[in-house]
């Protein structure tokens, strides 16, 4: 069992290595649209109001960036298998 918890957390931190550095390389930029998607997305994932995500998060939604920015990485990998 400490072998596979080592395991996952070598993954886990390999895994947010990576996707670090595709960011940084592929210069991933979001718009406000995308937030705000994001957003609407989580409230619905949630099953929320919208309205709660933005007082969470705050009205520029700027700490979804990095969320955003993380998934669209992550859909590059899989473009670019």
């Amino acid at each position: 069992m400490k072998d596979e918890l080592f395991d996952a957390a070598y993954y886990e931190a390999k895994y947010d290595l990576v996707i670090k550095d595709i960011i940084v390389r592929q210069d991933f930029s979001v718009t406000r649209d995308e937030l705000k998607k994001e957003a609407a997305a989580m409230a619905e994932r949630q099953n929320c109001a919208l309205e709660l995500v933005y007082r969470f998060f705050g009205e520029d939604l700027a700490m979804l960036e990095k969320d955003v920015k993380r998934k669209k990485a992550e859909k590059w990998i899989l473009e670019n298998e």
